[in-house]
């Protein structure tokens, strides 16, 4: 006699299908993020150059940096899809002030936009500007605190930040008119 094998129960099947999704999509997203990290992080062969000829073009029409800080994901793609659409300018995110203080230290930012309350811990932006606009060796750099609230503004430019934008702007003209003076080549 012959017994047939148990069959796997609805959520079971489900759980293994999201499972090989999940791995699938995880590997979807190794193979593609190169190309979205900055330049310096992409895989590079001989001579500095990156392995697909097309991305170097790109990088090289990308005189201009912005760094955000501070953001969530979703939130970042839109200032960076913003920028990148209105500025031959690169935008490179960081979390917090140890990793932005490290990147204005190894490249030329010419712009930073910090959040009002930082993603990670929830911590304030306008203590990210004032520690940034304190350090002697970046505090030359125009910090923007990304804020729909005027009276953070304010506190931000009393602070010594330039006039930023909220995320309710973002593609507003008057945003662009805000980031023109420093994305613009």
């Amino acid at each position: 006699m012959q017994v047939a094998a148990p069959r796997k129960s609805g959520v079971l099947r489900l759980f293994h299908f999201a499972t090989a999704l999940s791995y699938s999509a995880t590997w979807l997203i190794s193979k593609v993020s190169q190309y979205r990290q900055p330049r310096s992080h992409r895989p590079i062969c001989s001579g500095g150059r990156t392995r697909d000829p097309e991305v170097h073009k790109i990088g090289l029409m990308m005189s201009k940096l912005l760094v955000d800080c501070g953001n969530c994901g979703p939130d970042f793609n839109s200032i960076r899809r913003m920028v990148s659409s209105n500025f031959k300018a690169s935008v490179v995110q960081t979390h917090g002030l140890e990793d932005t203080l490290e990147t204005l230290r190894t490249r030329k930012v010419d712009l930073v936009t910090v959040n009002r309350k930082l993603d990670r811990d929830y911590s304030d932006g306008l203590e990210v500007l004032k520690a940034i606009k304190a350090d002697p060796e970046v505090g030359s750099v125009p910090v923007m605190l990304v804020t729909n609230y005027e009276e953070h503004q304010q506190a931000s430019v009393d602070a010594g930040g330039v006039l930023g934008f909220g995320k309710l702007s973002i593609d507003d003209k008057k945003t662009r008119e805000l980031l023109e003076p420093y994305l613009s080549e």
